[in-house]
């Protein structure tokens, strides 16, 4: 049973709507009634009818202003609006308001049956699209994780065909292009989701947009698997970006702890959350030198630098840089430096 409320400050307007929606056999029920628009907004939050029935003169607030307002604060129902003036600028208002029709006074039997009918189809036709479009959302839900798997593993082809077979199954079951936008619309915010669970905000992706896309299958596709190849080369960069961060974590956990003997890449991968072979391939495309030459390095500059030290001897330099072998630290530092390390101190 749909729902209406009456608004007209005559008494007479509203019995006689009542009682011809009451004796009609459309399943429309009145619920509650008011005098003005002010008390029209009153009603409609309290009962929340489907339909609301009202004059467009009144006192305090008119129709007009009363639809415009309900409007603003987002209540849905639809509106009637009964005039006992056959005036086009009101007519013109009513319809950019988005009325479902404009009956002029006397309104007869037959009149209100006819647009009753007609606002009933159309609420049986939305909640068709709704009930439809329940079931796809879940056919998306469906098809969204495997998608977002072969993205995952940036396997272009796979994803790809994927999406084609998704395209043929909608194109088989879905005639009108304006529902099949709103399904994949549906189908990207899951993939989205998802994608952002997995993996996390990707650098520039924005929801992919469909309203400027012609209602034509080819279109609606094309458009769909740009955005996909889009994400795919997002991910991509997110990934890169990501080996970058954790690289440079790795640099400065190196700095702070190579003078630790044991130190090891292991250690430093397993710090940051890589794996040891991806780590040290990336950080060698990070710093173009491998860990054991960046860690040397670490070392024997911090080494150098504490030669200046007079009262620091040779040996314990090497020992506070991570080396307890100390003829292996000279041999390091005369190849790293041309010079051994009592030949530096000595032109300090």
């Amino acid at each position: 049973m749909y729902t209406v409320v009456i608004v007209d400050d005559e008494h007479m307007i509203k019995l006689t709507l009542r009682k011809l929606i009451d004796s009609s056999d459309i399943p429309f029920q009145v619920v509650g009634e008011a005098e003005d628009g002010q008390e029209a907004l009153s009603a409609i939050e309290l009962w929340n009818p489907n339909l609301v029935i009202t004059d467009i003169r009144m006192p305090v607030m008119g129709g007009l202003e009363l639809i415009e307002e309900a409007r603003k604060r987002n209540l849905r129902s639809e509106f009637i609006i009964i005039s006992g003036h056959d005036d086009f600028t009101y007519a013109q208002m009513a319809m950019r308001f988005g009325v479902v029709d404009y009956l002029l006074k006397p309104i007869s039997p037959s009149q209100l049956q006819e647009t009753l009918e007609r606002v009933l189809g159309r609420f049986r036709n939305e909640k068709q699209s709704k009930l439809e479009r329940s079931e796809w959302i879940w056919y998306c839900k469906n098809r969204a994780l495997p998608l977002v798997k072969h993205l995952e593993l940036l396997n272009e082809s796979e994803v790809l065909e994927e999406l084609m077979d998704i395209h043929s199954h909608l194109l088989g079951k879905i005639e009108d292009y304006g529902m099949l936008k709103q399904v994949y619309l549906d189908l990207m915010t899951l993939i989205d989701g998802e994608i952002d669970e997995r993996i996390g905000h990707t650098p520039r992706r924005e929801p992919v947009d469909l309203s400027t896309v012609a209602e034509q299958p080819e279109f609606i596709y094309r458009a769909v698997e740009t955005r996909i190849l889009e994400m795919i080369e997002d991910i991509r960069l997110t990934r890169n970006w990501g080996s970058h961060q954790n690289v440079k974590r790795a640099s400065e956990y190196m700095q702070e702890h190579f003078a630790k003997e044991s130190l090891s890449l292991q250690e430093v991968a397993d710090v940051i959350g890589m794996s040891a072979s991806y780590f040290s391939r990336s950080f060698k495309e990070e710093f173009g030198i491998s860990f054991i030459q960046y860690l040397t390095k670490l070392r024997l500059e911090k080494a150098k630098s504490l030669l200046s030290d007079p009262n620091r001897k040779t040996y314990e330099i090497a020992y506070s840089v991570g080396y307890t072998d100390y003829p292996h630290f000279t041999k390091v530092f005369k190849k790293y430096w041309g010079l051994s390390p009592t030949e530096v101190k000595k032109r300090m």
